[in-house]
């Protein structure tokens, strides 16, 4: 009994720390990403037929770079009424402006919410899942092609990239399956919105993930207790646990008001992919044929910057030979790189 009464009143805690999170004020508050969706959890004391209770979730990225956990209501998650009265809600209590950009899937009630709210905030509908809607249009033989052609879509280094990777998977399945292509293409330019904001940010924005890793983790331990016994347990519940998760989440890597950058993010991604032969390259060119230090005067090469970017330039000639497909965009700053490592083959020659 005095074990029940533990739970009883935690329970009540959690009611009364909900309702007051809930209501607190957003005075001076501003986010420049939102996250959304709706998530469902199995209700174990409900009639049958009603047991299922979707949970509307907002999160958000601080100018700073901070994840913040936003709002948790009941509702639809098809229901533009829902999000409508969810996003009115954290209007009301202080958060005069919207966010840069949203991130949900392309089927919730909150697009259709979201610009009678905040007008001014862009849409970026989520990778991971119009990847799943593009794929169940399209037969079982197709689908590994298909999707790891969209993956070069989301993965691309540029917008340019990305661009021509979307036309060339309307090109090749569009005449064989138009309901899979159309399906893509009615979402592409918020498909690639993401391109539009800072590099090292388009891993969190261009799919719900925030959110999805989030509740996995809820999820399986309201599976364990095979569901809550009501519906206000269950939203009390998954509060306490969202909270809880909130204290680890991962801060964004750069402030969210700088200006994007594909090469930027290019770099972040294939520079082990990219540095790996270039370094060998340096070291076959470079370093096992220079002379030790005592057999050669000092260097004036690279005293200049006129000299500097002359053997940039040449450096970008060589990646460019190594990688005849790369972008030209991306050469200069590849260029850069692969000089910065021929001059540190000068510091190590200086030890030889």
């Amino acid at each position: 009994m005095e074990a029940r009464g533990v739970i009883v009143r935690l329970k009540e805690s959690w009611q009364q720390e909900w309702k007051a999170w809930s209501q607190r004020s957003l005075v001076g508050k501003q986010y420049v990403y939102f996250w959304a969706d709706g998530v469902y959890f199995n209700i174990r004391l409900e009639e049958e037929g009603n047991q299922r209770q979707c949970i509307l979730v907002l999160m958000g990225a601080t100018p700073e770079g901070t994840k913040e956990l936003i709002a948790i209501a009941e509702g639809y998650r098809e229901s533009e009424q829902s999000w409508k009265e969810l996003l009115l809600d954290v209007k009301a209590r202080g958060l005069a402006s919207g966010p840069k950009v949203a991130v949900a899937d392309g089927a919730l009630g909150f697009w259709a919410a979201l610009p009678k709210v905040f007008s001014k905030t862009r849409e970026q509908r989520c990778w991971v899942h119009k990847t799943a809607n593009v794929l169940n249009k399209l037969p079982k033989h197709v689908q590994s092609k298909a999707k790891a052609m969209l993956h070069e879509i989301w993965m691309a280094a540029t917008k340019a990239d990305a661009e021509r990777a979307f036309n060339q998977f309307l090109e090749t399945f569009e005449a064989k399956y138009p309901k899979a292509t159309a399906c893509l293409a009615k979402d592409r330019a918020e498909l690639l919105a993401f391109y539009d904001f800072p590099a090292e940010h388009w891993v969190h924005i261009r799919t719900t993930n925030p959110i999805e890793s989030t509740f996995a983790t809820v999820r399986l331990r309201t599976r364990r207790t095979k569901g809550s016994g009501s519906r206000t347990a269950c939203l009390t519940m998954v509060f306490k646990l969202a909270q809880c998760a909130e204290r680890s989440w991962r801060k964004l890597s750069r402030d969210a008001n700088s200006e994007a950058s594909g090469v930027s993010h290019f770099l972040q991604k294939y520079m082990g992919v990219i540095l790996g032969p270039v370094l060998t390259l340096v070291w076959h060119d470079r370093v096992q044929h220079l002379p030790r230090r005592h057999e050669e005067a000092d260097d004036q090469r690279f005293r200049t910057p006129g000299q500097a970017h002359s053997h940039e330039a040449r450096c970008s000639d060589r990646v460019r030979g190594v990688y005849p497909r790369l972008s030209p965009s991306i050469l200069p700053e590849l260029g850069k790189v692969v000089f910065a490592a021929w001059r540190l083959s000068d510091v190590y020659a200086g030890l030889r």
